[in-house]
């Protein structure tokens, strides 16, 4: 199942919650939706290649950082800031994060394959069958989605 999600939307901080306490598994893809500012846009771009390089070098973290990314964005963190990514890194496990021009890219592929997608709202999980559940969501609705 694919999570389309804006760190810039509220909303994702009580689906993430609803995902993982339903212990659903996804493939999350951060977005940069159109509606944010240009610095915001550039900041969360920046948290997102972060989380997409942790997602594939290494994804045992991937998890655990992503919970503290969508933490941070709920209290008001600079995502853009350096220090703030190798802090919430810090608290995920991780020995460190690499600025790298394949997770910028990945990023762009997963905002382009939302903004594509018949799905304009955030966050949005998507089944195989490409049904989705789109908003937030309590647990027990993410789970009824999921079976």
């Amino acid at each position: 199942m694919i999570w389309y999600f804006d760190l810039g939307d509220r909303g994702t901080a009580v689906a993430w919650r609803a995902i993982r306490t339903v212990g659903l598994a996804v493939e999350a893809r951060g977005v940069v939706s159109p509606h944010h500012p240009p610095r915001v846009r550039a900041a969360l771009r920046t948290a997102l290649a972060a989380f997409a390089w942790v997602r594939r070098e290494h994804a045992d973290r991937a998890d655990a950082f992503l919970t503290a990314l969508v933490s941070a964005a709920e209290d008001g963190q600079d995502l853009g800031d350096a220090g703030v990514l190798c802090d919430l890194a810090a608290l995920a496990g991780l020995p460190r994060l690499v600025d790298d021009g394949p997770a910028e890219a990945e990023v762009d592929a997963a905002t382009a394959a939302w903004q594509a997608s018949s799905f304009p709202e955030l966050p949005c999980l998507v089944r195989s069958d490409g049904r989705a559940l789109v908003g937030q969501a309590p647990a027990s609705t993410v789970q009824r989605f999921a079976t």
